[in-house]
């Protein structure tokens, strides 16, 4: 492995309104296309995002959260920041059978290899790890921002 292949890292800043999950969306699509857990960080970055949206202030007028995503050979490590809300920490809870919401950091955790709930000054971050199998990936990933 040469040092250039040793880790990559990728952001994106998203204003808090609903239309920017399908942002976040394509553009791990992008960054993690040929990749094994390609459709689960896809997945898991739908969830936190709506998250984001939907349950702090990072939803409202002028809110903004944050995607990072940072790759090293056999592990995507994920990252949405909010801007805080409510003293409560996000943690998996157990929906019933008729809710229609309820469900998504429980399937966060059921996809990743571990979960994580940062709070800081600014909000608050869940970071996932995804570990994939090195050999099975068909490229690096390259966003077509990067590609020339």
């Amino acid at each position: 492995m040469s040092r250039r292949e040793a880790y990559r890292v990728w952001h994106l800043t998203c204003p808090g309104e609903a239309q920017e999950v399908g942002r976040v969306r394509r553009w791990i699509r992008d960054v993690c296309r040929g990749y094994p857990c390609a459709d689960e960080a896809e997945l898991i970055a739908s969830e936190l995002s709506t998250n984001a949206i939907t349950h702090t202030h990072s939803g409202r007028p002028g809110g903004l959260f944050t995607v990072m995503l940072t790759w090293t050979p056999g592990l995507f490590v994920m990252a949405v920041s909010d801007n805080g809300g409510a003293l409560d920490i996000p943690h998996a809870r157990q929906a019933d059978d008729s809710s229609t919401s309820g469900r998504g950091l429980a399937l966060v955790e059921a996809l990743s290899s571990r979960m994580d709930v940062l709070s800081h000054v600014n909000g608050r971050t869940v970071r996932v790890a995804l570990r994939y199998d090195e050999t099975t990936r068909t490229h690096q990933p390259e966003p077509a921002s990067m590609r020339g």
